[in-house]
Formats: structure tokens, C-alpha cells, sequence
């Protein structure tokens, strides 16, 4: 197909808008590849490195999608410090939403996989094996042979699969709604996250049900990971566009059906708490009022809405006006999160908010809020319509020093993202475009876990001034006050003296009449 054949007319074009093709010219510098490729064998065989790229790996090659379309991959290269893939992909942006488009574009960045370490397939070696020609099967009984984790997974669906390290090149394609037609990115290439090892990929699983596996740890391992970084490796990547993507982007407004919902951003620490009830109180009025509880004072509001479980068809509704979110706090310091209709509810929070805003010094207080931003979707919908609240064990910032947590599987891995991302908001984040282009807004699931891995019930304390203020103590005793009590305490010594007497004296008269 011709990207510039006279068959498409100018209103074509435009039919197709905002761009009739987006084709890639992908070109990969990786450089010292074969040396990077070659890790796991320089202290074995320092002779032999020639020649194992191609000998043990398939071609070099890059996998990449683009939005919700099919997984393009590239035909594959010969090793060597260089990689060239005259690769042309075209996209017909026009079969997409435009709003959706907008909201990928100003997302988090496209993932360009570098395959330049696969294993060459191999044909299934393993044969059957009757009971007992294996040297392992008179140990049957011993636990020791099997770990928990080989129990996790099916060993018969899992047994010829191989996963190898690949690296990874984060490309984004934000400038193009900037009106250009043609962009050059240049863009270095990362090691991907290394993978939990299954059954049949770890050395020491030599025993798999009805067959057996071989045990050669250069064919069955996978390959040691590349330094990329250190070997200066680089993606390089030519996008263009038909028609300029700004006249696109300008009519979303006038489109009715475009996105609808914003999100915003704050940040301050716990001595701001008129700041916190100010917009906790404001969240609590606007999703009453879209409820039609507006009639009822704020307290039962509050509590209405803390107990109200709305059905999956009602949250999915796109003009309920309700915000939705999360409350993180941590002893000093707050951070809400919320989103909802970018034009009514968030509106109106803004506003509200900007009216009580306090001048207060740098880094105790921040507002990400971006109008422009738009999605077409809620990130919080299924966590109902009060801000899920997460109290902190340990101060966020004592938490991600904490060196157990970057240890593999010592925390759960939505939690630790949660964590994570949560730190970059409120350490690092200046812009709401900077946390949405970093992917950086942790999901709902993320955020029920990192509550249950890290949270604390939330006491009355929490919401307060820190602390309950203490009793006032009593007044000092005047003088009156004193001579008073002792009048009174003398009294009642005296009438107890009285009552004391009379028992005695029935009690010796009743003795002696015995007698």
C-alpha cells in the first residue's frame, strides 16, 4: 500500500481525520549487543564468544502496540553492534475515537519490546517415562523435591514455554497534538523486570509427571539479562501523520460525546486541616445532591453515603455527578485523589476549594488540577461514593526506605506499586499532565491492597487535631473553699461518731441482759 497515493482526495483525508495513516520507521542501535548477549559465558568461555548470539538466539527483532491494536512485530536482524528494520506500520487513526486517541496520546508512553536474546525454540526432547526408569522416583515422599511455588502452576502448560529477557524503550507520541506531522525520537532502551522462575525453567525442577525433563541448564535457563544502559543502547523511531492531529484535537470540545471526566490532586501536610474537612465536607454536598440527599443535614449525609452501596449498572453510568477517590494520610500528611465530571462535580470542587485556599509556605501544600485533561473512563468507580480512606502504619516517607520492601515477593506487587507511585505523587509531582504521562495514578485494586499490607483502622485522632486536647485542670481551693470542706468533713465525722455510739451502747446493753 502506498502511503502517498493520489487514490486518497483531500476530503478523504479529512474523513479520516485526525490522520488517514500513522506509519513507524523503526531503526534499533544496540550498541555492544553481541558483548551484552554474551554475560553469562565471558568467565566460561572467554574464546567462544563469536558466534553464540546466533548460534543460541533467534534474530533480533521489536514488538511493539499501539493502542488497541494488533501486536506489531518486526521482521528479525542478524546480531551485531547495529540493527536496522526498514519496518513501515500503518494505523488508521480515523477508526478511532478522537477523544480516545487524545486521551492515548497524553498517556502514558508506548512500550517498544527489543527481543535480541530469545532462545532458539527446540523441539520437545522430554519422552514418556514409566514408573521407576527415573532416578528420582523412589524419593517420591520426600517434600524437599517440590517446592510450594512448583504447585502454583500446571507443569503440562508451562513445561515447553520460555520466557527470555527482552529490553524495553518507552516511546511517546504527546507532540504530535502539538500540529506535527513528523517526528524523530530517540529513546534509551531499559531491561525489562525479570520474571518469577515457574516449573521447568528452574535448575533445580528436574522432576516433571510422566516425562523427563533435561537437565542442561544452557538449553532450559534463561538467558542472563543485557546491560543496556551501560552498552548505550538506543531505539530510533520516525512517526508521522497525514493530517496534523490540532484541528483533531480543537473540535473535542464542541463534541458532546468526548470525554467527559477530570481528575485533581492534593497534596498538604496534617496541620492543614481546614484544607481536609473543607473538601472532604465538599465532596460529601456534591455526591448527596447527585443522589438526591441534599435535603438532609451534612452529618446524616455523611453518614448515608458511608453506608450506601450503589449496584455496578448505577456507577457505570456516565452522567452521575458524583466524585470519586481515595484519602491517604499518613501522620503527616494528607493526599486525596479525585475524579468526576470535569464540567459539573470537579468543577465545582475546584472553585470551592479556590476560595479557601490559605497562603502558606512552599512544600506544605500543592494542587495538581489540569481542565484540559480529559478521560473518558473512571479510574475509582467501584470505590463507592465517599473517598476510600487509607491510614498508613509508618510515615510514607519511613515506608520506601524500609529494605525488606524491595525484596522479590516479600510484598505483594500491587501494594508496592501502590507505594511507590504514591511516594512520586507527593514527593516528585509538579503537573497533573507529569502524573498521567508517567502512569503514576495508582489503581483501585492497588490501593485496597496497599491498605491492607500497610493500614491502620482510622481513629477520630487521625481527623482531629493529632491528638485529644487534655483536660483542663481543676482550679486552686480558695480559702472559703477550704474552711468550708473542713466544716463539712467535721460533720459528717461527727454523725458517724453519734451513729457509731448508739450501736455500741445497744450492743453492750444487749450483752449484759443476756448475762
Amino acid at each position: 500500500m502506498a502511503l502517498y497515493s493520489d487514490s486518497y482526495c483531500k476530503s478523504d483525508k479529512q474523513t479520516l481525520n485526525p490522520g488517514s495513516a500513522l506509519y513507524q520507521q523503526v531503526a534499533c542501535f544496540l550498541g555492544l549487543a553481541e558483548w551484552a548477549l554474551s554475560l553469562g559465558f565471558v568467565n566460561e568461555e572467554p574464546q567462544g564468544l563469536q558466534g553464540l548470539p546466533g548460534r543460541l538466539c533467534t534474530p533480533v527483532s521489536c514488538r511493539y502496540q499501539f493502542h488497541r491494536t494488533p501486536v506489531h512485530r518486526t521482521e528479525g536482524q542478524r546480531h551485531g553492534a547495529h540493527a536496522y528494520f526498514q519496518d513501515i506500520n500503518v494505523i488508521f487513526l480515523g477508526a478511532m475515537h478522537p477523544s480516545d486517541l487524545r486521551e492515548y496520546l497524553e498517556g502514558p508512553p508506548m512500550v517498544v519490546e527489543v527481543h535480541d536474546r530469545d532462545r532458539k525454540s527446540e523441539g520437545c526432547s522430554c519422552k514418556p517415562a514409566l514408573f521407576g526408569e527415573d532416578p528420582l522416583d523412589p524419593y517420591l515422599n520426600l517434600q524437599t523435591l517440590i517446592s510450594p511455588k512448583e504447585t502454583e502452576n500446571n507443569p503440562f502448560e508451562t513445561q515447553d514455554k520460555m520466557w527470555d529477557p527482552y529490553g524495553v524503550a518507552q516511546v511517546s507520541f504527546a507532540d504530535l497534538l502539538l500540529g506535527h506531522k513528523y517526528l524523530t525520537l530517540v529513546v534509551p532502551v531499559h531491561s525489562c523486570e525479570p520474571k518469577a522462575m515457574r516449573l521447568g525453567h528452574d535448575s533445580r525442577s528436574r522432576k516433571v509427571v510422566g516425562s523427563r525433563v533435561p537437565g542442561d541448564g544452557l538449553q532450559r535457563g534463561p538467558m542472563p539479562p543485557g546491560n543496556y544502559l551501560e552498552a548505550s543502547c538506543l531505539l530510533k523511531l520516525r512517526v508521522g501523520v497525514a493530517v496534523p492531529l490540532r484541528a483533531g484535537t480543537e473540535a473535542l470540545d464542541a463534541n458532546p460525546t468526548a470525554s467527559r471526566f477530570g481528575r485533581v490532586i492534593f497534596v498538604f501536610t496534617s496541620s492543614k486541616l481546614s484544607l481536609l474537612h473543607g473538601l472532604l465536607q465538599d465532596v460529601t454536598v456534591i455526591n448527596a445532591g447527585a443522589l438526591g440527599l441534599d435535603s438532609c443535614p451534612v452529618e446524616d449525609m455523611q453518614q448515608i453515603l458511608s453506608t450506601l452501596k450503589m449496584p455496578a449498572k448505577i456507577r457505570e453510568r456516565l452522567d452521575l455527578d458524583v466524585l470519586t477517590g481515595f484519602h491517604l494520610l499518613d501522620g503527616r500528611g494528607h493526599l486525596l485523589i479525585l475524579e468526576g465530571l470535569a464540567d459539573r462535580g470537579l468543577r465545582r470542587l475546584w472553585e470551592s476549594h479556590q476560595s479557601r485556599v490559605p497562603r502558606v509556605e512552599p512544600g506544605s501544600y500543592k494542587a495538581l488540577y489540569n481542565s484540559q485533561l480529559r478521560f473518558r473512563r473512571r479510574l475509582y468507580a467501584d470505590l463507592e461514593t465517599v473517598p476510600y480512606q487509607v491510614r498508613l502504619s509508618r510515615p510514607l516517607a519511613q515506608l520506601v526506605k524500609h529494605a525488606a520492601l524491595y525484596v522479590r515477593n516479600t510484598v505483594p506487587r500491587q501494594g508496592f506499586q501502590a507505594l511507590s507511585r504514591v511516594y512520586c505523587i507527593c514527593r516528585y509531582s509538579s503537573r497533573l499532565r507529569e502524573v498521567i504521562t508517567g502512569d503514576l495514578l495508582p489503581s483501585s485494586s492497588m490501593i485496597k491492597e496497599l491498605s491492607q499490607e500497610f493500614g491502620l483502622p482510622i481513629s477520630q485522632e487521625d481527623l482531629t487535631e493529632g491528638k485529644l486536647l487534655a483536660a483542663s485542670p481543676p482550679p486552686a481551693p480558695t480559702l472559703e473553699d477550704l474552711q468550708s470542706r473542713n466544716s463539712a468533713l467535721t460533720s459528717e465525722i461527727q454523725a458517724h461518731r453519734e451513729t457509731y455510739l448508739q450501736w455500741r451502747n445497744a450492743t453492750i446493753l444487749k450483752n449484759s441482759l443476756i448475762q
